[in-house]
Order: structure tokens, then C-alpha cells, then sequence
């Protein structure tokens, strides 16, 4: 019998905690704490129990002039203001068209579930504490103007705009569709995953014992803005890409890790050692398609990673600057760019200067210039590294021609007119060369080495070529024809 009762008494308190149970629902525009703005003039105390509802509805502005527990519910499809101090036990859900801002002299705390809804907009003018699980959908939009710290998990798909100083001190999830902008101050001091993309226009810090892991993300460090991976801290480009616009800076300080094995798009600056591990990409890229990429530190290019030139002219070539040592191995790969192709044999590429140099690279991908007579040749030297383009089939010379009488003007070698007088002083000037075919001609003065000295289009039948700024020595004079060509030895004395 006694047991009965005391069954019969659990049971009517449990039905009475059931009905105690309500729903609010705030309809007017004005403060939380007048009656007359909430549906039949029922509303909440500033203790929001467990298992209530309150809902604040569409086109309703409800101004929370007073401090709040929630351990209930809380829904918003209107408009919110925080004027005080708001404790959330329970569960938030700022709803699709919900727009919450916080006064600058408000402190929101979350201490169970967060819920920004797709279509909604949550502003932060002073200061927002998560202890608990926090979740900015797709389409959503968290704006930070002041301070936001986080004990626990983050979980963003939508939009974080932070204008203030954001900390992160647990997991920070940001996912495919996540988009989180900062221009002010961003410290990670526990651990990010980037799916999604992270664009810093100021200071990105992952500090001490920090984990930053990019994966299938996007991170871009903005023109002027640094990212700084602190003593001990970890920087994980494991599946994504990481763009360094021009005048941005990555600082890799002592002790901490920096691993790239995806895209490391750059055009700014690095301090710090670098190692592009067996996957990594490095692309010295700015939006001009040309960047100039400086590492302050040593480079090591592991095998199986790849390091992407690209040449737009004579003059733009990606370049990388490296202060330290640099060793290289794996997959140097260059593309040309607007159309542009190397014509001169002997032209070179500076694409990397470097400290001291070590290594080579272990494979070549090279664009095909065959059809300017030309080949690939690359040149390691102790401070830096060149690409030549380089005549693809040696100089043919032919015998030795001595010409010094103008009478023999008009002789020819293969039928192709010769130049004269040969040898030749390097004080009597000029070398001459007539009997050529206005507009059909061109003449190519080259070194033993194949370097091109200068190149002639003619627009007569005649040419004189100065030789007093030329060194004394042999010379190869090419001469092209209607297609042929010969090709004569010069002496100068």
C-alpha cells in the first residue's frame, strides 16, 4: 500500500511539473519585461524554466532590458536586443528572418546549445562567452564586433565576420559552405579544421600548442595582413590552399611546424623554414599571374612535390627569393603565358635566388618551344637557379671567309651573301653585309657560347653592324633568307 502512494505521488508531481510547462509569445515592440507586449499579457520572469518556450515572432522587436536565465527555449523570428546580461542554459535558436544584436555594454554566455538558423544574424558588440556546442548554419551570419571566446566546439557553415578579437580556445569546425572573415584580431590557441574558406585581412595568430589543419580549405592571407604560427604551434597544409597575396606575411617562429603538402599559393612573404612535403604544391602567384614569393628561412622541396613557375615575357618570371639554404628535389613545372614564347636563343629565366644552393630538381615539366629552334636548359648555380632557352641544334659554321676586299661585296657562301671585311678590327667599327633581300632577311649575331649579342630585322638590303663595344674573339653571324640560313664565323682583333 505504501508503495502505491508513493507511485501515485511521483506520478501527480510529474504531471504537474507537465502542465507547468508554457509558451510565450512576445508580439509587441519594446521590452521584455512589459506584460503588455507578450500574447494575452502572459509573460515569461527573467527565469526562463526549464521545458518554456518563449518565442519572440516575426516583425516583433523584443529589447531584453533586464538580465535573463534560459534554461527553457528560446526561438526568434523577429528582432532582439540585448541591453543586459544573457545566460543561455538551455536552448537558443535564432530562427530564419531572426536578427539578435548585442549593446555594447551587454554579455551573452552559452552554456548548452547555440543555434544560428539559415537566414538569420546575430550581432556581437561586446562580449560572447560559448561553453557549450555552437552552430552558425549555411546562410547565417555572425558578426563580431568586440570580443567572442570559445571553451568548446564551433561549428560553422555560414558566415563569422570578425571586427574584433575572436579566441579560440577548443575545436573550431569550419565547414564547406563556412566563411570566416577577419579584420582585426583571430588567435587559435586549440585546434581549427578548414573546409571551407578563411579570408585574414589583418592578424590570424595560431598560438601556442595551436593546430591549424587546412583541409580541402581555403585560407587567404590578404595583402598586408599576417598569419603567425607561434612557438610550438602546428600548420597543417594537408588538402587545401593557402594564398599569400603580395605584401602579406607568414611567420613560422622557432620550434613551431610548418607542413605544406597541397597548394601554397604565394606572392608575399614567409619568415620561417618551409618544407614542401611529398603532395605540396608551391605556386608564387599574384593577380597579375607573375608573383614574387621571399621565404626567410631555408626551402626544402621533398620528392613527390611540385614547385610552379610561370613566364609571361623576357621580363615577368615567378621568382622565389629564399635568404637561407635551399634544397630542392621533386617536379620544377613551367607554363607560358598570353601567348608568349621565347624566340632568342640564350634568353634566361631567373626563377629562384637563393642563400647557398644544394639539390637539383628530380623531374622537368616544360613547355614545348621546338618551334623557335629551341630547347630547355636549366642552370644551377651557387645563389641561384636559371632556365635557358637554348638553340636547339648547334651553329653550324661555315669554313673560315677572309673578306677584305669591297670588290668581293656580292660573294656568297651557300648562295647566301656574306659580311665583310672579316677579320676585323675592333677600331675600324663596323662589319658590312649587303646583297640581302629587303624585308625577307633577318641577322642573328651570336657568341661561341650561343648567347645572343644582338638581333637584326631589315628593312634594306644592307646592314652594318658596329663591333667596337665587342669583345675580341670569334663570333657567329646567322643569316636567314627565305628560310635558309647560313651562318658565318667572325673575328674580331
Amino acid at each position: 500500500m505504501l508503495f502505491q502512494k508513493t507511485c501515485t505521488l511521483l506520478f501527480f508531481v510529474a504531471l504537474s511539473l507537465t502542465v507547468q510547462a508554457k509558451t510565450f509569445t512576445f508580439t509587441g515592440l519594446g521590452d521584455y519585461s512589459t506584460a503588455s507586449n507578450w500574447l494575452n499579457a502572459e509573460k515569461p520572469t527573467a527565469d526562463i524554466n526549464s521545458g518554456d518556450v518563449v518565442i519572440i515572432q516575426s516583425g516583433a522587436t523584443c529589447t531584453f532590458d533586464q538580465n535573463v536565465n534560459l534554461n527553457g527555449e528560446l526561438r526568434n523570428y523577429g528582432t532582439i536586443f540585448i541591453d543586459a546580461y544573457f545566460y543561455n542554459k538551455g536552448y537558443f535558436y535564432n530562427e530564419n528572418g531572426g536578427v539578435v544584436t548585442m549593446d555594447n555594454s551587454a554579455s551573452f554566455r552559452n552554456h548548452l546549445f547555440f543555434y544560428n538558423q539559415t537566414g538569420a544574424e546575430f550581432t556581437v558588440s561586446n562580449t560572447f562567452h560559448n561553453y557549450d556546442r555552437f552552430y552558425n548554419s549555411a546562410n547565417a551570419n555572425f558578426f563580431v564586433k568586440d570580443y567572442f571566446y570559445s571553451y568548446f566546439e564551433v561549428h560553422n557553415s555560414g558566415f563569422i565576420n570578425n571586427e574584433g578579437a575572436f579566441f579560440n580556445f577548443n575545436a573550431l569546425q569550419n565547414y564547406g559552405s563556412g566563411v570566416i572573415s577577419n579584420t582585426h584580431i583571430f588567435s587559435n590557441e586549440s585546434r581549427i579544421n578548414n573546409y571551407g574558406k578563411i579570408v585574414n585581412k589583418s592578424i590570424f595568430k595560431n598560438e601556442q600548442n595551436g593546430t591549424f589543419i587546412n583541409i580541402d580549405g581555403t585560407f587567404q592571407n590578404q595583402s598586408g595582413a599576417t598569419f603567425n604560427n607561434d612557438e610550438s604551434a602546428i600548420f597543417n597544409q594537408s588538402l587545401g590552399n593557402f594564398i599569400a597575396e603580395k605584401n602579406s606575411n607568414f611567420n613560422n617562429l622557432l620550434q613551431s611546424i610548418f607542413i605544406c603538402n597541397d597548394n601554397f599559393i604565394a606572392s608575399g612573404t614567409f619568415n620561417g623554414d618551409f618544407e614542401l612535403t611529398s603532395g605540396g604544391q608551391l605556386r608564387p602567384e599574384s593577380d597579375n599571374f607573375i608573383g614574387d614569393f621571399v621565404i626567410n628561412g631555408s626551402y626544402t622541396q621533398d620528392d613527390g612535390s611540385s614547385m610552379f613557375v610561370d613566364i609571361a615575357s623576357d621580363k615577368e618570371i615567378d621568382l622565389i627569393h629564399i635568404t637561407g639554404d635551399a634544397t630542392f628535389g621533386g617536379t620544377l613545372e613551367v607554363k607560358l603565358f598570353d601567348g608568349y614564347v621565347p624566340k632568342i636563343p640564350g634568353t634566361t629565366y631567373t626563377i629562384s635566388k637563393v642563400g647557398t644552393l644544394s639539390g637539383q630538381f628530380s623531374n622537368l615539366v616544360l613547355p614545348d618551344i621546338s618551334a623557335n629552334n629551341l630547347v630547355w636548359a636549366i642552370e644551377y648555380l651557387e645563389t641561384e637557379v636559371n632556365l635557358i632557352a637554348k638553340a636547339a641544334i648547334p651553329i653550324q659554321v661555315n669554313n673560315f671567309a677572309v673578306i677584305q676586299d669591297a670588290s668581293k661585296v656580292n660573294s656568297t657562301i651557300n648562295n647566301m651573301p656574306i659580311a665583310f671585311p672579316n677579320p676585323i678590327q675592333k677600331h675600324n667599327g663596323t662589319l658590312t653585309l649587303t646583297g640581302l633581300e629587303k624585308g625577307s632577311a633577318s641577322v642573328r649575331l651570336f657568341n661561341t657560347m650561343g648567347e645572343l649579342i644582338n638581333h637584326y630585322e631589315l628593312g634594306t638590303d644592307a646592314i652594318e653592324i658596329p663591333v667596337s663595344q665587342l669583345a675580341t674573339g670569334v663570333y657567329h653571324l646567322e643569316i636567314n633568307q627565305n628560310g635558309a640560313i647560313a651562318t658565318q664565323k667572325i673575328m674580331v682583333f
